[in-house]
């Protein structure tokens, strides 16, 4: 869960079957995303919406459960490649890479970093030109 101003207030993962718990958290408006931490799904905010601008608040009471804030998060693509040097053309290993979406001006997925063969694989991301 995040405020609205996006500064994490609670965090938890979810367990085998799905079901996540995030407790001690404060009244108030709260967004919520869906992260797929394995990086095979698009992530998600409460109600399917694809960004946290479009993202619906889900009230949160101290003391008390907040049911059925559910996800579901459809399964991604990927994008795999090699950093080189221009010059060399030697592999850069440890270089991050970040998948820009334009559609919803926002990163399309965590950052992830070329191995040490300068291999990198990027995950979950929507489908798209």
């Amino acid at each position: 869960a995040a405020s609205k101003t996006r500064d994490p207030v609670g965090a938890r993962c979810a367990d085998a079957p799905g079901n996540y718990t995030v407790p001690a958290l404060p009244t108030g408006q709260s967004l919520v995303t869906f992260t797929d931490g394995g990086g095979t799904h698009i992530d998600s905010w409460y109600n399917g919406k694809p960004d946290a601008q479009s993202a619906n608040m889900v009230r949160v009471n101290v003391g008390a459960d907040t049911p059925n804030v559910n996800a579901t998060l459809a399964p991604g693509g990927w994008v795999t490649g090699k950093v080189t040097d221009s010059v060399t053309h030697a592999g850069l290993s440890h270089v991050c890479v970040s998948i820009w979406n334009p559609a919803v001006n926002q990163y399309a997925s965590r950052a992830t970093c070329a191995d040490s063969a300068a291999v990198f694989h990027s995950s979950g991301l929507p489908a798209g030109d």
